[in-house]
C-alpha cells in the first residue's frame, strides 16, 4: 500500500478572513500558438519598440449570481519588482460586456486589470457586474512576458460561474494573536501559522498570496513534504516563496 505523503504550508503573513460567496481563479496558458490582437496601453509593459499586436486568449463567458462589486487580483507581479513568478506569464485581463472583436479590442471593454495599472477604467481593483448580463474575459500578454500561465483571482458577493474554476482553498491568519515563532536560516525569525490541505488530483498546483491585493499583508510561503519540525525549518522543505505565485507538481492524496 502506498503511504500518503504529508505536507504543510506555512504562511507568515495573511489577511483577515472575510465571507465571499464567489471566489474563482481565471487562468490562461500561453505557449506561442495564440492569435494576436492590437496592443493596448495596459499590455505595453516592457515595450521598448511596441509591436502592433500581442498574443491573447479568449477565456469565454463569466456570469455572477448577484449584482455588485467584484474584486480582481493579478497573480503575477511584474519582473521589475524582482518577484517574477515561476512558470508564469505577465498578462493583462480585459472584461467585456457584450461582444468581443479582436480587431477592435477597445469596443465594449468595461475594465482592465494589471498588477502595475490595476483597473484602468475605475482606477482601482474592483468592477461592477450585473447578474442579468454576460461578460467575456480576455487575457493579453505584455511585451516582456515569457510563455507560461497568466492568472487572476476574482471574488465577490455572488457565485461566479462558466469561466475559470473555484479556488480550492483559502487560508487566513490573524498574526495579532499568533505566538508560534519560526527561526529560518534563510529568512530570519517570524511568526507563523500552518495549514493542511489534501490534494485531489496529481498534477501542477498554483499557490499565491493575495494578501496585498485584498488589502492585507504580504505572505511568505513554505511547503514541506513529510514532517515539519519548527526547530529544524530547512528539513523536508520543498518550496519557499516570497510574496508571489508559484507552481509545484504534487501527487493526489497529499496533505499540504
Amino acid at each position: 500500500m502506498k503511504k500518503t505523503q504529508r505536507c504543510w504550508i506555512l504562511v507568515w503573513w495573511a489577511v483577515s478572513a472575510s465571507t465571499w460567496a464567489g471566489n474563482r481563479m481565471l487562468v490562461a496558458e500561453f505557449d506561442g500558438s495564440e492569435d494576436t490582437m492590437p496592443i493596448s496601453s495596459a499590455s505595453n509593459n516592457g515595450c521598448f519598440d511596441p509591436p502592433g499586436f500581442l498574443p491573447y486568449r479568449d477565456l469565454g463567458i463569466l456570469r455572477v449570481g448577484q449584482s455588485g462589486q467584484y474584486q480582481v487580483a493579478d497573480l503575477h507581479p511584474p519582473a521589475f519588482f524582482g518577484l517574477n513568478a515561476t512558470g508564469a506569464a505577465d498578462t493583462v485581463l480585459f472584461v467585456y460586456e457584450g461582444s468581443f472583436d479582436d480587431r477592435n479590442p477597445s469596443m465594449n471593454r468595461i475594465a482592465v486589470f494589471d498588477y502595475g495599472e490595476w483597473n484602468q477604467v475605475n482606477d482601482e481593483d474592483w468592477v461592477e457586474l450585473d447578474s442579468s448580463k454576460d461578460y467575456r474575459i480576455v487575457f493579453q500578454k505584455t511585451c516582456d512576458a515569457e510563455s507560461g500561465l497568466g492568472a487572476f483571482a476574482v471574488r465577490g458577493p455572488g457565485d461566479i460561474s462558466v469561466v475559470g474554476s473555484p479556488t480550492q482553498e483559502e487560508y487566513y491568519g490573524d498574526f495579532s494573536t499568533v505566538t508560534d515563532i519560526l527561526d529560518c536560516p534563510d529568512w530570519g525569525t517570524h511568526k507563523y501559522e500552518s495549514f493542511k490541505y489534501t490534494t485531489t488530483k496529481t498534477g501542477n498546483y498554483w499557490f499565491y498570496d493575495v494578501g496585498g491585493a485584498w488589502g492585507g499583508s504580504l505572505a511568505d510561503q513554505r511547503i514541506y513534504a513529510g514532517s515539519f519540525d519548527p526547530a529544524n525549518p530547512m528539513e523536508n522543505l520543498v518550496e519557499a516563496v516570497n510574496y508571489y505565485g508559484f507552481r509545484v507538481y504534487l501527487e493526489g492524496g497529499q496533505e499540504l
